[in-house]
């Protein structure tokens, strides 16, 4: 199954369980979740997201360096220090190359090579993404082993098995900010945060109550989802710590930590963003309601973030004062998330309306460029003194070829880059 979904040229392995590795630590924390109920495979060659399927009472997941590669680019898009404009850029770039590589598999072969090829135009050298991305492996692996390693490598792996915690409903659904108020509560935090036009704001309020259908809106979707956050969020935390104080190099810092954890919701929402759009490509033609979907999924990812503050602000306060911290150790650590949260916030605007504009060129496709004029502007691009961007191009179009995928652009873009 996971040949089919990837692709020949991806190279598919077991996970080896007896490596002395950061993910074998991980996973061994994981195991005390989830006992033996789920598989790992490491996948060479692989696409950006993490797929898991279910087989023999297990959920076998597969881990690709090209989703790691993507979340530490997205990260760094984040922390760099950017003018507003140029982080929109950056995003937009980047989202709209990973969507043309995921609707490959959705067989929008046409768009897909639209899209990538319209995230390669005119880009600047600092804004690739995935051009080798054994290389962007490698210097990865050279991190220090700390709260941004941990929160890089294996935040989107433990939220992706999130879903199958067996503990999650039973202690966690009677919370305040998981009980239906508390869930409208930030949700409507949260399209009050974006912007959201009054009839968009009562659209929210509608979905969240639906019982039918499927929207990131709706609130058994909504406290599902929210639940895989917190759940990534505390495997993490236990991990991190003890990895750091076995390794005995650097003490734990929890606001570091606070920080990574804000950083890495914000870029495995990004990509869920992404992974959602793209899945939209292989219609011709949208419904209203499609398209108002992908306009609502930025508002949950927002209200999720909402909701892992709260726990956060639990769970921190519980690791560093105990059962009873008194009302100045509680204040300190609002004020420690709050503070990151400030920080952040004004780029994670720019990360949403950089994804806006990727969103933006799969909803309306009149106003997409003609074929030939991308693929003119490629040209002329490519023949440029120095220019790298032919390797980014010919691994695509050998990513669709294994893949199975032909289309008229896809043939041009080939013919193109040799």
């Amino acid at each position: 199954q996971f040949q089919a979904k990837l692709g020949r040229q991806a190279q598919i392995r077991v996970y080896d369980r007896s490596l002395q590795t950061p993910m074998n630590f991980l996973l061994a924390h994981l195991t005390q979740y989830l006992g033996d109920t789920f598989s790992l495979y490491w996948a060479d060659n692989g696409v950006a997201e993490l797929p898991v399927v279910e087989a023999e009472g297990k959920h076998h997941l597969v881990f690709s360096p090209r989703y790691l590669s993507m979340t530490a680019h997205i990260r760094n898009i984040l922390v760099a220090e950017h003018s507003f404009n140029a982080r929109v850029e950056f995003t937009a770039r980047a989202a709209l190359q990973l969507i043309g590589e995921l609707a490959l598999q959705h067989g929008a072969a046409d768009f897909a090579g639209l899209a990538f090829a319209r995230a390669v135009v005119g880009r600047k050298p600092e804004m690739a993404w995935g051009r080798n991305a054994q290389a962007d492996l490698m210097a990865l692996e050279r991190t220090p082993i700390n709260e941004g390693y941990m929160s890089i490598w294996y935040y989107g792996l433990l939220q992706a098995f999130g879903a199958y915690s067996p503990l999650q409903q039973q202690e966690f659904e009677q919370t305040s900010y998981l009980s239906n108020s508390g869930l409208l509560q930030q949700l409507s935090t949260a399209v009050n945060d974006m912007g959201f036009e009054q009839q968009l704001r009562q659209e929210v309020i509608v979905k969240a109550h639906e019982q039918q259908g499927v929207s990131q809106v709706q609130l058994r979707a909504l406290r599902q989802k929210a639940l895989c956050d917190i759940f990534a969020f505390s495997v993490l935390l236990d991990a991190t710590v003890d990895i750091m104080k076995q390794l005995n190099k650097q003490a734990f810092n929890m606001l570091q930590f606070i920080q990574e954890v804000l950083m890495a919701h914000q870029v495995v929402g990004l990509v869920e963003q992404c992974q959602a759009l793209a899945t939209l490509s292989q219609y011709e033609t949208l419904k209203e309601q499609e398209r108002l979907e992908s306009i609502l999924h930025p508002a949950a990812i927002r209200a999720r973030a909402l909701i892992q503050r709260e726990y956060m602000r639990f769970r921190i306060t519980q690791y560093l004062y105990g059962e009873k911290p008194s009302v100045e150790e509680q204040a300190a650590v609002d004020k420690a998330i709050q503070k990151a949260a400030d920080y952040f916030d004004p780029r994670v605007h720019a990360l949403l309306v950089g994804v806006h504009t990727a969103r933006e060129f799969l909803l309306y496709p009149n106003n997409r460029p003609a074929a030939k004029v991308v693929l003119d502007q490629l040209k002329t691009q490519l023949n440029e003194k120095g220019n790298t961007d032919r390797e980014t191009l010919v691994a695509f179009s050998a990513r669709a070829d294994a893949m199975g995928k032909d289309s008229s652009f896809l043939r041009e873009l080939r013919a193109l880059v040799g």
